[in-house]
C-alpha cells in the first residue's frame, strides 16, 4: 500500500468531521432536507477539488 493512498484515505475522513462540523455549527436553524442537499453538494465539490488537485501533481 503506497502512502500517498494512506494520507488520501485520512483527508477522506476529514472531510466528513468538516462537513458533519460545519452542519451541526452553522447551519442549526435550517431545515433536516436542505442540510442534506447542502452536505451532498459540499461533498461533491470537496471530492471534484481533491481530484481535480490530486491529477495537478501528477
Amino acid at each position: 500500500m503506497e502512502i500517498q493512498n494512506i494520507f488520501y484515505g485520512i483527508g477522506i475522513f476529514f472531510l466528513f468531521l468538516t462537513i458533519i462540523y460545519f452542519l451541526s455549527t452553522y447551519l442549526e436553524d435550517v431545515p433536516s432536507s436542505i442540510k442534506s442537499i447542502l452536505s451532498f453538494l459540499l461533498a461533491v465539490i470537496l471530492f471534484v477539488l481533491g481530484d481535480y488537485l490530486r491529477r495537478l501533481d501528477k
